[in-house]
């Protein structure tokens, strides 16, 4: 089937030399370039979503705030008009008592994958006659490390297994208080209540990290006094970006409080959609440019085999035979180009893997000059977009070669 179309479209395409791999070039530069810069792009934007949200939960649970009521509208209040005015009532502590109810539910909701419960809250954190303010984290390591990866930013020490007794601190939080693994330092929560721990880790988030100190649960719930209380539920999901999705159906089901960090970081949502839509752009009008590329190549292609067109016709070929033949031309260049296009850009990716910039402090891990993001999918859709896109820039050609009249192009 198609035997006749198929010989004659690899001997024009064999018959072509320089001209046939000019085409091909321009294919593989397509693929090239739509490899290589959207993975770079991609790259970019999945290294500033981790580096935004790694240390966030996507989805907090927390206790709602009451709202303030007039005297006239509290109960048992006294009848006759009374002379009000609404404010905001001062902070008060607020906890999750039956958090593992709460938790059973949570994680019964679909896209949900972990859900850490934690007693966070503001303190100082002291070495000596030395104090500093920072946030302090009280939560499970396993759980918590599920749902915010902190052993990917750990410099030294450890976090899994902390024990009652130990901390993990953040780099910047160390350094300034000069402190190292198997120090003593001492926690004081916002109520007052203090103790003393051992430096166990040393994490780095980044260089605009805040003073973070990390403890287990059962510490912080004896720093703030929550007894066996909680007072968040920090949530991950199985996508970033489903996190206003499964906050809603929390909402739906639980009295408290729930908050997305898109929600919650409008701002870093839209820098990320921005980066992703000029990957799409740059990939779009590459292909575009390639397209254009070829079917001007293979017009000329066209034009340069108008006697032998003519000649065909005249022996008997059908004009959807001559069609079939520069489609499959315009296929077969397309194949060789994506397959060439695309081992340049995964080789020149490769290549630019082994380049990393130094750490910014000792212990800290290396990092790539240039953050890519390179897979499987994209290379796919990347030949897959070039085939199509050369097939249908062959297609005007080709539909110009079958409706050639061999008559007039003899003579």
């Amino acid at each position: 089937m198609l035997r006749f179309e198929s010989t004659l479209a690899s001997r024009h395409l064999r018959s072509g030399g320089g001209q046939t791999l000019l085409t091909i070039s321009a294919v593989a530069t397509g693929v090239l370039v739509v490899i290589f810069i959207s993975s770079l792009i991609f790259g970019v934007c999945k290294n500033v979503s981790d580096m935004l949200t790694d240390t966030l939960p996507q989805v907090t649970v927390t206790p709602p705030e009451p709202d303030p009521m007039p005297l006239a509208q509290t109960p048992g209040a006294t009848a006759g008009l009374s002379l009000s005015r609404i404010e905001r009532q001062t902070q008060q502590r607020k906890d999750i008592e039956n958090w593992q109810k709460v938790d059973a539910v949570i994680r019964s909701v679909p896209e949900v994958v972990a859900v850490a419960p934690a007693v966070t809250g503001q303190g100082f954190v002291s070495r000596g006659s030395k104090s500093l303010g920072a946030t302090l984290y009280g939560a499970d390591p396993d759980r918590m490390n599920v749902v915010t990866p902190m052993t990917k930013y750990l410099v030294s020490g450890h976090y899994l297994g902390l024990r009652s007794d130990e901390t993990m601190l953040s780099y910047k939080l160390a350094e300034d208080l000069s402190v190292g693994i198997g120090d003593r330092v001492r926690l004081t929560s916002s109520e007052g209540i203090s103790d003393a721990f051992t430096v166990a880790g040393i994490c780095d988030t980044g260089e605009d990290q805040l003073p973070q100190a990390f403890i287990v649960l059962r510490s912080a719930q004896s720093l703030y006094g929550t007894g066996t209380a909680v007072r968040s539920l920090l949530i991950k999901t199985d996508d970033l970006y489903h996190a206003d999705r499964v906050a809603d159906r929390l909402l739906a089901i639980l009295p408290y409080k729930v908050d997305s960090w898109s929600r919650q970081h409008t701002n870093w949502v839209s820098s990320l959609s921005a980066w992703t839509s000029v990957a799409y752009l740059v990939s779009i009008f590459s292909l575009v440019a390639t397209s254009f590329a070829i079917a001007s190549v293979l017009i000329v292609s066209v034009l340069q085999k108008g006697k032998q067109i003519g000649i065909l016709k005249s022996m008997g070929a059908r004009s959807r035979q001559i069609l079939i033949v520069f489609l499959l031309e315009g296929l077969g260049i397309a194949l060789i180009g994506a397959a060439i296009g695309a081992l340049l850009g995964c080789g020149a990716l490769a290549i630019l893997r082994n380049f990393k910039r130094a750490a910014t402090h000792a212990g800290g891990t290396l990092q790539p000059v240039i953050p890519q993001d390179l897979t499987w999918q994209l290379v796919v859709v990347a030949m897959l977009a070039a085939v199509v896109a050369t097939v249908l820039a062959a297609s005007l050609p080709a539909r110009r070669a079958a409706k050639l009249d061999p008559v007039q192009v003899i003579k």
